[in-house]
């Protein structure tokens, strides 16, 4: 594979994780550059369910409401 030097992002730039990797910006310059991941990802609540604008937040948010609501559950049971 021949690595192709270029200045802008492409498809192959484009990689989901939490890491980060390398890319070859110039003949001898290489650029550090930040996986893609769930708080990098934006949302549009079109039915007003989260105030979160990344799915990260918005995980949370509902990790949150499950958690409530099962607290809730086990306070009726108990």
């Amino acid at each position: 594979m021949t690595d192709v030097l270029r200045s802008r992002i492409g498809a192959e730039d484009l990689k989901f994780g939490l890491g980060k990797f390398s890319r070859q910006v110039g003949e001898s310059s290489v650029q550090q550059v930040s996986e893609i991941n769930a708080g990098h990802v934006p949302i549009r609540d079109t039915n007003g369910l989260f105030t979160a604008i990344s799915v990260e937040a918005a995980l949370a948010e509902a990790m949150t409401m499950v958690t409530l609501v099962n607290q809730k559950i086990s306070a009726l049971v108990e």
